[in-house]
């Protein structure tokens, strides 16, 4: 999730499949478990989705 270091773009949440470094303008919320990652292929930009634990 981008913080407020990036203030245009705060709040918004970015799924990486790549190692990123560290610049300050993110937060890891979690990864998504290997055997689930085909699950990306449904989500769109722009589509509302809601993270369970």
């Amino acid at each position: 999730m981008v913080n407020d270091n990036l203030v245009h773009y705060r709040g918004e949440i970015q799924i990486v499949l790549k190692e990123m470094k560290v610049d300050g303008q993110r937060n890891l919320l979690g990864h998504i478990d290997e055997n689930e990652i085909f699950i990306l292929e449904h989500i769109k930009a722009k589509d509302v989705f809601t993270f369970v634990e």
